[in-house]
């Protein structure tokens, strides 16, 4: 019993891990899709986080700043 409670454990975490790596390829991809469309943007943006430091932007608002740095 304690070899099938084994088995069954190693399989569903095998079968996770491979959901959670299909789940972080979704979401880099659909990360790299957003970066594609704020920089299509004529608008400048400028990805804040709380403290108000700058964590990301599209190419309009490096262009604006005249900064080749993201």
């Amino acid at each position: 019993m304690a070899v099938a409670a084994l088995v069954l454990s190693i399989w569903n975490t095998r079968r996770q891990r491979r959901q959670l790596q299909w789940q972080l390829a979704a979401v880099r991809s659909a990360g790299a899709e957003v970066k594609r469309l704020l920089d299509e943007l004529p608008e400048a943006v400028l990805l804040l986080d709380r403290d108000f430091v700058v964590q990301s932007t599209n190419a309009a608002a490096l262009t604006l700043f005249d900064s080749d740095a993201a």
